[in-house]
């Protein structure tokens, strides 16, 4: 490989793993209740490193909000996007086609049927 190519891909990969952090932080202190990032940051800490002295002088909604509320829901985001970014590029290697998507083999009505399957099933078994 090229040194040059792989300096790049290493800065490009650093600068979007900088820019996800910062939005996870960021989207964690939007809502009904305000939350700066330095409380975000030693709410997190804490949690870590299991120091519960660094909350002492915040309110305690704090850390439940965002430790219990926020954070779970933008994590799975983060894990429910970069699952169906594979899953196109998946898709757009194995048909060698870059404009393939589920509706070409007929996975989405199958994706469909299956959830409305499953929807039935856990309504039935209640």
């Amino acid at each position: 490989m090229n040194r040059h190519y792989d300096k790049n891909f290493f800065l490009i990969t650093m600068i979007l793993a900088i820019t996800a952090l910062l939005a996870i932080i960021i989207s964690t202190g939007m809502g009904y209740i305000q939350i700066s990032s330095g409380d975000i940051l030693r709410v997190v800490t804490a949690k870590i490193l299991g120091n519960q002295s660094a909350l002492e002088h915040m309110s305690s909604t704090t850390p439940y909000v965002v430790l219990d509320v926020r954070l779970p829901r933008i994590l799975t985001a983060l894990l429910v996007g970069a699952g169906l970014a594979m899953s196109g590029v998946i898709y757009q290697g194995i048909l060698l086609n870059p404009l393939a998507d589920p509706y070409t083999l007929g996975i989405s009505s199958g994706a469909a049927f299956g959830a409305s399957i499953a929807l039935l099933a856990t309504i039935s078994m209640l």
